[in-house]
């Protein structure tokens, strides 16, 4: 029951404090049912720097220390339920970020087809997920020169099951990819923060009622189809 969040922030508006995006998160994991993990991805700079932790949000005491002074204009974050419960540990924790090639990338779901595939990606896998499979595959979409958004469309439907997707480029560009029946993506907006995020594995409109109850401009992304964050 991973849960997802993405934000971008305008040029013209102030930058992210991370502490309304801890909060946000922490109660992410708490109604989300999460707690197994979570992690960050944010643009400096410099490129793209990751925060993950083993422990839920809510038990990570290091997370405000590390974060609070930072500021950025776009991250996502990943807070974790695994799907395959023996692969808690900080290998499998998310978002996944290849330095070189300067991509990161988050699933929430439970890619059926992982388990074909992994001998393919051995030499790269540090983990046993399932999303780090997935997350190899959309790689190697992109080095073969698929765009970044038909990338992500192509690995669910290559691994199937339940699959939302989220990637970052260090350039700061944010896809959000909508293919889990079960907990639907939404686009929003929060000031001058244009938002997407997944819904509780909630069927009703619950996350804006608890999390974002100033929300406005929601849409939701229909399934099999990706939003790229402006």
């Amino acid at each position: 029951m991973c849960e997802l969040l993405a934000i971008t922030v305008p040029p013209d508006a102030r930058p992210l404090s991370m502490d309304t995006v801890l909060t946000w998160s922490r109660l992410m994991d708490e109604w989300g049912l999460a707690g197994y993990g979570w992690g960050m991805v944010f643009q400096q700079e410099d490129g793209l720097h990751r925060y993950r932790s083993l422990y839920g949000i809510r038990n990570d005491a290091l997370a405000g220390q590390v974060l609070s002074r930072i500021k950025t204009r776009r991250l996502f974050v990943h807070v974790r339920r695994p799907s395959l419960m023996t692969t808690m540990s900080q290998l499998d924790a998310q978002p996944y970020l290849d330095d070189e090639a300067g991509m990161a990338f988050a699933h929430n779901g439970y890619l059926a087809g992982h388990q074909d595939l992994r001998p393919q990606f051995a030499g790269r896998l540090e983990g046993r997920s399932d999303s780090e499979v997935g997350f190899q595959l959309w790689l190697q979409a992109m080095r073969e020169g698929q765009d970044p958004g038909g990338a992500l469309q192509d690995v669910h439907a290559r691994l199937g099951g339940q699959a939302n997707l989220m990637a970052m480029a260090r350039d700061g560009r944010i896809w959000a990819y909508s293919g889990n029946v079960e907990n639907a993506v939404y686009r929003f907006r929060v000031d001058d923060w244009e938002m997407a995020a997944t819904s509780l594995h909630s069927y009703d409109r619950f996350v804006f009622e608890t999390i974002f109850p100033d929300a406005l401009d929601i849409r939701e992304v229909p399934s099999g189809s990706v939003a790229a964050m402006p």
